[in-house]
């Protein structure tokens, strides 16, 4: 018998066992974190020296072709903080906490019990 998770039967529970008086928690990261090689790097300098020989050349503007390598590296500086925080969710029947941070819901749940 193959016991892998595809070939097992799941059984979705049914309302009638699930308790909503107990709050359902998870974690997920902040954000999705993106994996740039070297070859974007070599893409995003070419597209930067583009845009500053555009600037002095047709625009003939030295100080927006002096502001962009300044946005340029403040803009990989921005990128290359990994924030690797994890958030804390939770949805219980009064409300939802995320990172720790309780907001009641609008409507009243009372019904549920």
């Amino acid at each position: 018998m193959n016991d892998s998770p595809e070939n097992q039967d799941f059984e979705a529970p049914s309302p009638d066992r699930i308790d909503l008086t107990e709050p359902i928690a998870w974690n997920a990261p902040e954000g999705v974190q993106v994996q740039r090689g070297k070859l974007w790097y070599v893409f995003f300098v070419i597209v930067l020296i583009g845009l500053m020989a555009l600037a002095i050349l047709v625009f003939k503007n030295w100080t927006f072709a002096v502001l962009l390598p300044i946005m340029a590296v403040a803009f990989v500086c921005i990128i290359k903080q990994n924030s690797h925080k994890v958030i804390n969710y939770a949805i219980s029947p009064k409300g939802i906490y995320i990172a720790d941070v309780f907001t009641r819901f609008l409507a009243n749940f009372a019904h549920l019990d």
